[in-house]
């Protein structure tokens, strides 16, 4: 069951000073239900092999998570790169579509 509310980040975009340096990123969050899962200790273990240290695994919608931006620039649409949970950010490691018609988020704490 969905019940925990999370926040999808993604980056849209850079803007500039008037030098033409660039001053922030700009970022659009979407605020979605998850399911929040443990991480399998298989998992974990093998991504600490190559010194990432996975937190969670959020559940959501597959539409939820299609709710990336389009972008002229590129012509192409970004996907979410970070999740918030708790009022700490969680960057996206690998995402993965499950047979029951959900989308596995795997995170680690971002520094």
């Amino acid at each position: 069951m969905r019940d925990k509310l999370i926040t999808l980040v993604t980056k849209t975009g850079t803007t500039y000073d008037a030098s033409g340096f660039p001053t922030e990123n700009t970022e659009q969050k979407q605020t979605v239900f998850a399911r929040v899962k443990s991480v399998r200790s298989s998992e974990f273990y093998e991504a600490l092999q190559s010194k990432i240290k996975l937190e969670y695994i959020f559940c959501v919608d597959p539409d939820d998570f299609k709710l990336g931006y389009y972008t002229p620039q590129s012509g192409a649409t970004v996907k979410p790169w970070a999740v918030e949970y708790e009022n700490i950010r969680y960057k996206i490691i690998r995402t993965y579509r499950t047979d029951a018609g959900e989308i596995e988020i795997s995170c680690a704490e971002a520094e």
